[in-house]
């Protein structure tokens, strides 16, 4: 679902550029990078790098058009949207510490019922 969203995006963020309006464009990427950040916040090693994958989408959009650096008003929003990205950017040990917490909390489950994983409500949940 993540990525069904990230590539919407990336359409209209292609199709900004392609019709001049930049500054749409670096809204949308800001949008995007913000929307990365969001994934990766408080969940597991999958949701760290699918936020990854999500900042490195956006961020080879602006590739593509190197001549939105000539605007100053795209090139503030993007080192707005740069600063803003680094304070809240989730280092990946966070990642790993929420994936060992939820592990433990499965297994603690686990034996404080007695019960197997598949009786779990999460394992009821993936199937």
């Amino acid at each position: 679902m993540f990525r069904h969203l990230a590539r919407t995006e990336a359409y209209f963020i292609r199709y900004d550029l392609h019709n001049g309006r930049d500054l749409s464009a670096v809204q949308r990427v800001d949008r995007l990078l913000k929307f990365s950040i969001q994934i990766r916040s408080g969940g597991g090693i999958i949701h760290h790098l699918v936020g990854g994958a999500i900042s490195a989408l956006a961020l080879a959009l602006l590739q593509e058009k190197p001549e939105l650096l000539d605007d100053p008003r795209s090139l503030e929003q993007l080192l707005r949207s740069a600063q803003e990205f680094e304070k809240r950017r989730i280092p990946f040990w966070q990642a790993l510490e929420n994936e060992r917490y939820y592990g433990r909390a499965v297994f603690a489950q686990i034996r404080a019922q007695k019960s197997a994983l598949v009786d779990l409500e999460i394992a009821s949940e993936w199937a």
